[in-house]
């Protein structure tokens, strides 16, 4: 594992999974902007919101499911289990690295995980986590693109099939089984659903995951969205949607803001 996916792990396994927040300088650098709109830019932001998290939460479950890079770009994919279950979460995370590969800027989405399986028989976790094919990370990036430019915002819904497997493996609530299906679904949804911007793709060999905005009925969403890629097809997918609070709530610049790079 590089350096900075080291770091990343270590700064959710150590510092948020088992409390230890004084180890957090080994793995974050100021300045430390933060776009989780409940925390403070700095080092001592972040200290000041998990230090009372932690009394809230003093049994933490986390575990990193999956992890890539691309460039100074790092993506995580957390499960994490709060006080036995009382609260379980799926955090979606990117983040940025400076020349140290410390972390200085954070982007995320958090909502709670559907609890069992769906129909389809998967958790939103389980499934595939090796990389492979690091050859064709630059194809794979290019292929989501071209997915979201098509399909997504011209809402051309029948070239579905043109990008997915014809059966593939989906981990949302909604467990299709087929990119008929999802076909089917996107036809005949009644949802007001509007893509508003990519904000990036990071890629590493066979998963590429997407970080977006869209509209849901009128109301801001961030998006990220993990796709698992085999011979030019999508074979698996994974998601995570928060819904953005009203501005006067956040307390730094937003959720797709950036300050020390630009996507």
């Amino acid at each position: 594992m590089s350096k900075q996916k080291q770091n990343f792990y270590d700064l959710y396994t150590k510092v948020i999974g088992q409390g230890e927040i004084d180890l957090l300088p080994l793995y974050a650098a100021e300045p430390c902007i933060e776009h989780s709109v409940g925390v403070h830019d700095g080092l001592e932001g972040f200290k000041n919101f998990f230090i009372p998290f932690f009394e809230v939460f003093p049994k933490r479950n986390i575990q990193v499911t999956r992890i890539l890079e691309d460039g100074n770009f790092v993506f995580a994919h957390a499960y994490q289990v709060l006080n036995d279950g009382a609260a379980e979460w799926m955090t979606m995370d990117i983040v940025y690295t400076n020349a140290d590969e410390k972390i200085i800027e954070h982007w995320d989405t958090i909502a709670p995980s559907f609890t069992g399986k769906n129909k389809a028989g998967h958790t939103a976790f389980d499934g595939a986590t090796e990389l492979a094919d690091f050859a064709k990370t630059a194809d794979n990036k290019i292929l989501i693109s071209n997915l979201y430019e098509q399909v997504y915002t011209n809402e051309k819904w029948q070239l579905i099939a043109d990008f997915y497997a014809a059966e593939f493996i989906d981990h949302s609530e909604y467990g299709f089984l087929t990119s008929q299906e999802l076909i089917d679904y996107y036809e005949s949804s009644t949802t007001n659903y509007t893509l508003e911007k990519v904000y990036k793709i990071i890629g590493e060999g066979n998963f590429v995951a997407v970080f977006t905005k869209v509209m849901i009925d009128n109301k801001e969403v961030a998006n990220i969205e993990l796709y698992r890629i085999q011979d030019g097809k999508i074979v698996e997918y994974w998601r995570n949607m928060e819904y953005v609070v009203e501005e006067k709530l956040w307390l730094n610049s937003g959720k797709f803001a950036t300050i020390t790079t630009e996507f």
